[in-house]
């Protein structure tokens, strides 16, 4: 009886702490425009990788923003709004990947989106209380570091 309520313990113990486990790393797992490329069969080239390896706070954001969204070729844009989802074109930008400034800057910064992060900006809306709501979806850390790009406010991914 004794044996029969230490293996129900321990097996009740393996599965919590399996299933805790499997679901807390499945939400920490960094999303990275890397892996996503990876994943789909359709890696950063070299070149891309320098480009983002050289973005530096300070820059014209806007400008920054233009070449970040402009480097892709069809494939990984394709690959990248399958992940992030679309933010539609308006003025005289064409539908593009959302959220992926952020995506890039808050990778180079070293604290990434996680999945449910990416998933939950995915399905926020696209008006400026979205917005709002992406960036209260950021831990501390990642507001900051977004920031120091953000300050220019001559562009990024709004």
């Amino acid at each position: 009886m004794r044996f029969t309520k230490l293996s129900t313990v321990i097996l009740a113990v393996f599965f919590t702490v399996f299933f805790s486990a499997t679901v807390f790393s499945a939400d920490e797992d960094p999303i990275t425009v890397g892996s996503i490329l990876k994943a789909a069969d359709c890696p950063l080239t070299e070149a891309q990788q320098k480009a983002i390896a050289e973005l530096k706070p300070g820059e014209n954001m806007r400008e920054v923003s233009q070449q970040i969204y402009g480097m892709f070729d069809e494939k990984q844009e394709a690959a990248l709004k399958a992940k992030l989802g679309v933010m539609p074109s308006r003025n005289d930008r064409p539908e593009r990947p959302r959220s992926l400034f952020q995506l890039i800057v808050l990778e180079k910064e070293g604290v990434p989106l996680t999945e449910k992060q990416v998933s939950d900006i995915k399905n926020l809306s696209m008006d400026q209380g979205g917005y709002r709501q992406m960036n209260e979806l950021l831990t501390d850390a990642q507001r900051e570091a977004y920031s120091k790009y953000r300050g220019n406010r001559g562009g990024g991914n709004r």
